[in-house]
């Protein structure tokens, strides 16, 4: 009987260990998703800024061209705008790869908790 006791006590432990874990398992990964959820949020931002400032770039060259519209560049306005392109892009990249990342970990996160 004695043995039964301290085997079921044994069980318990280890049980309660394990639930310790998933728990704080769990709430780690629901403070990655909320981080992601932000990140996600904030690339949906930055989209929408990167399109009101290209906007805005055109109209500010075809200002400058004097010509009033937007969409004829000259070879200097066409240069500064692919720049900046190029900066955008290299920025949406990184922040790509950090939403990967982010992804992959709460994926191997989740394969963890199910594992237990």
């Amino acid at each position: 009987m004695n043995e039964l006791a301290s085997e079921l006590a044994e069980e318990q432990a280890t049980s309660t260990a394990t639930a310790d874990k998933i728990e704080q398992e769990m709430k780690e990964k629901q403070q990655l998703e909320t981080q992601l959820s932000s990140f996600k949020t904030r690339c949906q931002n930055l989209e929408t800024e990167k399109q009101q400032l290209e906007l805005d770039l055109a109209y500010s060259i075809s200002d400058v061209n004097g010509d009033g519209t937007p969409d004829e560049f000259n070879e200097e306005s066409v240069y500064k705008y692919d720049q900046l392109n190029l900066l955008q892009l290299v920025g949406a990249v990184r922040l790509k790869s950090y939403l990967m990342l982010i992804i992959i970990y709460l994926d191997k996160d989740g394969s963890d908790v199910k594992e237990n």
